[in-house]
């Protein structure tokens, strides 16, 4: 009885993962994918979550690469390391933000 409840509820869990990846893909219809370099979306990642925009400043590193990774189809290897990297790079450290801030004031100034 036993095996039985337990082949159930695993069984439960699996159509409840795919109804709601089926879900999702009809929402957005075709999937993201990071196309830009993975430097970049880490500095975003890590951007974000130096302004505790997720869970009210609550949400870890971890947590919130792996959102990512899984919402843009991409692995991003170690983090942590590019962190480091990024600490290290000559000019600017955070040469992504700053070109996503030129890009929208462009953009703000067009309008």
């Amino acid at each position: 009885k036993l095996a039985k409840i337990l082949s159930i509820e695993l069984t439960k869990n699996h159509i409840l993962k795919l109804l709601k990846k089926t879900s999702e893909n009809q929402v957005s219809g075709v999937p993201l994918t990071w196309t830009g370099q993975k430097t970049d979306l880490t500095e975003l990642i890590y951007a974000l979550h130096s302004a505790e925009v997720f869970n009210n400043g609550s949400a870890n590193i971890k947590l919130i690469a792996t959102a990512f990774e899984e919402l843009f189809n991409v692995k991003l290897g170690d983090y942590y390391r590019t962190l480091q990297e990024l600490r290290i790079r000559k000019g600017s450290q955070v040469s992504f933000l700053d070109q996503l801030r030129e890009k929208l004031i462009q953009r703000l100034s067009a309008s």
